[in-house]
């Protein structure tokens, strides 16, 4: 019978991610399935993900949509489930995007990182 061990809050001021360096190190690291739904993103920031996925780097599915931030424009965080296309080890990854979209509508990527799903995990310990 499934049971929850442990839960702990992402706080979108700390997420925690995984360096480059530390990737590679994922001995006993929880693994993730396949995306199967896609969350419903407002249209400018689906529209800033497909332009993401198009540039071939990544492949990502969104999940949920984790915030926003009115700014001068609006920041807006996603939680994506996907996998590098230049990934060696061809595993599912878990991935906090943030995209900044300016008052005009235009998008850019601010940042694309591997979450750290044990830190959450061990924060329940």
């Amino acid at each position: 019978m499934p049971s929850f061990t442990s839960a702990a809050p992402i706080d979108l001021a700390d997420v925690h991610v995984l360096s480059e360096t530390d990737a590679g190190l994922a001995v006993g690291a929880w693994e993730t399935p396949e995306a199967t739904t896609a969350a419903t993103l407002p249209d400018d920031v689906a529209a800033a993900l497909d332009a993401l996925n198009a540039e071939g780097t990544y492949k990502l599915v969104p999940q949920a949509l984790l915030g926003s931030q009115l700014v001068a424009g609006n920041n807006y965080q996603v939680l994506c489930i996907g996998n590098e296309a230049s990934s060696e080890d061809g595993k599912v990854h878990v991935y906090d995007v943030t995209f900044y979209i300016d008052l005009e509508g235009n998008a850019s990527t601010t940042s694309v990182e591997m979450l750290d799903l044990v830190s959450y995990v061990n924060a329940g310990e």
